[in-house]
């Protein structure tokens, strides 16, 4: 094969490579914005909060395997206590004011 047409060719996939990397930028910013906008709706900040719930939840199960911080952990229970209180009330809250709210 000459050299000017294996040039050509490299040319010719380099656009196409060029042209594939482009409609996949697009797709993910079309993507990005649609996370955006479900990220501001009342669903999306909704989820945000349960999400940080999730990962504080996972924290304290990972703090908890570990003796020494188990130990620190389990003097922590009266906060932790009430905390799942407070979030069990705010459930509460929320299930009684929904026929309000709707």
């Amino acid at each position: 094969m000459s050299t000017s047409k294996r040039g050509a060719e490299a040319s010719a996939s380099a656009r196409a490579n060029g042209h594939d990397r482009a409609i996949e930028v697009q797709s993910r910013l079309k993507e990005f914005e649609q996370l955006i906008k479900w990220q501001s709706s009342p669903a999306g900040l909704i989820a945000s909060y349960v999400v940080g719930l999730v990962c504080a939840i996972a924290e304290l199960n990972v703090l908890s395997r570990d003796p020494a911080l188990f130990r620190l952990l389990a003097a922590e229970g009266a906060d932790l206590e009430f905390i799942s209180a407070e979030i069990r009330e705010l459930i509460s809250r929320i299930r009684c004011t929904k026929g309000a709210a709707a």
